[in-house]
């Protein structure tokens, strides 16, 4: 035998050996002895009979895949590092993860197989996943949130149980919206056993984003904050199937005065509810610089429905809304002694033309 025999773990062992004689025995035998001759004469004819055998260690045998991202379909994308999920298509629950660092790409080993592939970026924050088990129920959603929370953040509780909001929508849960998504699917990858293939991926934009402007507002320079929502939209996405969840929900959103008399906001959706009919309206909640709060588009005619914008959106993942008009009051002078209640919402009727 030529050496140890090399474990797993690092672990080394050798087999029970036939032991040379020492120097000199209890009766004072020298090397060269009958004895000592007789001893090397069976060693030699016991080796032949240790068989060397090559252990391997690497199973399952994997094979390799190059993945490369090509940023064509989203230049402006600047995410942190991406993930990648390898479902295989014989139904399996096995699926494999890699979290990849930059917007290159590596590689990868897994074993040999078909695979389905999704990828996206992993640095979000908000962004909630399920049914990650199978590539047809792996979907997006985000956590409950609340109307005011685009002011005052998400450490203080729910502070708008009682605030008011437009009907038909009033029932729709409120859910904050999610981050910007790239990701992209590749029906079909064939690992090869101890080969490496390549496959390139082209990340475009998963989510939809809304910007929105409101022209011609009045008193713009007495207010302080404000915020909106958005009703109708969908709260989850499917990214292996393309399809939206089936439930309607309510989206927050912030928003700042750009120059004198124009307001604007930008924020992240899943989608419209389009093939669910469901209208997508905006309102405005309104702080001003002497503590009182008016509501804008929660009833009546001044609902701003938008769903018209939305829907016919050249791009629906890059939607612009527009509002032209919205008179806001004329402020009290602190010095008249008017102090509003923090809890009270002065709904304003007033009609805004699209």
């Amino acid at each position: 035998m030529n050496g140890p025999v090399l474990y797993g773990q690092g672990r080394t062992e050798r087999p029970n050996q036939i032991p040379i004689c020492n120097h000199t025995s209890d009766k004072g035998q020298k090397r060269g002895t009958p004895s000592n001759l007789l001893t090397m004469v069976l060693m030699v004819w016991l080796l032949p009979s240790c068989e060397h055998k090559e252990l391997c260690y690497d199973h399952p045998h994997n094979g390799y895949v190059e993945v490369r991202f090509d940023w064509t379909e989203a230049p402006e994308a600047n995410p942190e590092g991406m993930v990648v999920y390898f479902y295989p298509t014989d139904g399996r629950n096995s699926y494999r993860r890699f979290d990849l660092i930059g917007m290159g790409g590596g590689i990868v080993a897994l074993p040999a197989g078909s695979y389905m592939v999704l990828s996206y970026n992993n640095d979000t924050e908000g962004l909630l996943f399920s049914g990650t088990n199978k590539a047809e129920t792996h979907h997006f959603y985000t956590r409950e949130g609340d109307i005011l929370e685009p002011v005052y953040g998400n450490s203080y509780g729910s502070r708008s149980t009682d605030l008011p909001r437009p009907s038909g929508s009033s029932d729709e849960r409120v859910v904050i919206s999610p981050d910007q998504i790239w990701g992209d699917t590749l029906g079909t990858v064939e690992v090869i056993l101890e080969d490496t293939v390549t496959i390139r991926l082209r990340p475009w934009e998963m989510t939809c984003t809304y910007n929105y402007e409101v022209k011609h507002v009045g008193n713009l320079g007495h207010m302080t904050a404000v915020c909106g929502t958005i009703s109708g939209l969908s709260g989850e996405y499917y990214p292996c199937t393309g399809e939206l969840g089936t439930e309607g929900v309510t989206v927050p959103f912030g928003g700042g005065a750009e120059g004198d008399s124009t307001l604007i906001g930008s924020f992240q959706t899943f989608g419209n509810m389009e093939k669910k009919g469901l209208a997508d309206q905006m309102v405005f909640y309104v702080w001003m610089d002497d503590g009182s709060k008016y509501a804008y588009g929660t009833t009546g005619s001044e609902k701003y429905d938008v769903t018209q914008q939305v829907d016919t959106a050249p791009d629906p993942h890059h939607v612009h809304i527009v509002i032209d008009g919205l008179e806001l009051p004329e402020v009290i002078p602190p010095e008249s002694g008017f102090t509003p209640s923090v809890d009270d919402w002065d709904e304003v009727e007033q009609d805004i033309s699209l």
